[in-house]
């Protein structure tokens, strides 16, 4: 009588549903702290945009002073701060920028063309730079002296390879 060999090589059954419960609650684990990055990086995202926006309507407001522009003048600067802060503007709902309405001092108004607010809204997420900080909420009290840019297809840039 031949001897039963015993040498399989596979797994059981009972072997893979116990990989595949492992699997499953390692997911369950990681998709929530995933998701959770994903978010935040998309915080990150918009107040990065928010902040170069600012600098390049700093660089355009420190222009118009040079060429002894009015800051009231600041929006038809709009597709020049869009390309300067090299942002795609399909999917940005607004954005307005401020300056300061107080002089430095009596003797000069180089003060006025200080950006101190921006408000930059994407989609849902909306991000502002008021009293020096940023916010997620706006605290500007009134419009006074606030230009919101043009956002046509015309100044819409995609980010360059």
């Amino acid at each position: 009588m031949k001897k039963f060999k015993n040498d399989n090589k596979g797994f059981t059954l009972v072997e893979l549903i116990v990989v595949l419960v492992i699997l499953a609650i390692l997911a369950a684990i990681l998709v929530p702290a995933l998701l959770g990055y994903i978010d935040e990086a998309k915080q990150k995202q918009i107040v990065l945009e928010g902040k170069s926006v600012y600098t390049a309507a700093q660089a355009v407001a420190s222009e118009m002073y040079a060429k002894d522009d009015s800051p009231e003048n600041i929006a038809n600067y709009s597709a020049k701060i869009i390309k300067m802060a090299d942002i795609d503007t399909t999917a940005v709902t607004k954005i307005s920028i401020g300056f300061s309405e107080k002089y430095v001092s009596t003797a000069t108004t180089h003060g006025m063309w200080t950006v101190n607010y921006i408000a930059y809204e994407k989609g849902t997420d909306k991000i502002y730079l008021t009293g020096g900080s940023w916010e997620a909420t706006d605290s500007q009290t009134g419009t006074n002296g606030v230009k919101d840019l043009t956002l046509s297809s015309s100044t819409s840039t995609s980010p360059s390879p």
